[in-house]
């Protein structure tokens, strides 16, 4: 499944909703950002940003799995060091 099938899904469940419940989801969705403040401080808004201009095509999930699998070592200390490269 890729992300457009994914949001082309999310779409789809929404037109189903009424008015009213949407407005509450949307009440529901901004009250769990506010009380997780933490989600919005992990999230790396430049990385991603700098990932999505180095992006030349589209991959399916498997594909990048089998591109994942071939990094030796822990993944984390990875992008930490790449990260740390950066800034």
């Amino acid at each position: 499944m890729n992300v457009q099938t994914t949001f082309d899904t999310l779409r789809a469940e929404l037109r189903q909703l009424t008015p009213k419940e949407l407005r509450q989801l949307r009440e529901d969705i901004d009250r769990q950002l506010q009380d997780n403040e933490a989600l919005v401080d992990w999230f790396d808004v430049e990385y991603m940003e700098a990932a999505k201009k180095e992006v030349k095509e589209a991959i399916s999930l498997s594909e990048a799995r089998a591109i994942l699998a071939k990094i030796q070592g822990n993944l984390s200390d990875t992008i930490i060091a790449d990260r740390d490269n950066r800034f």
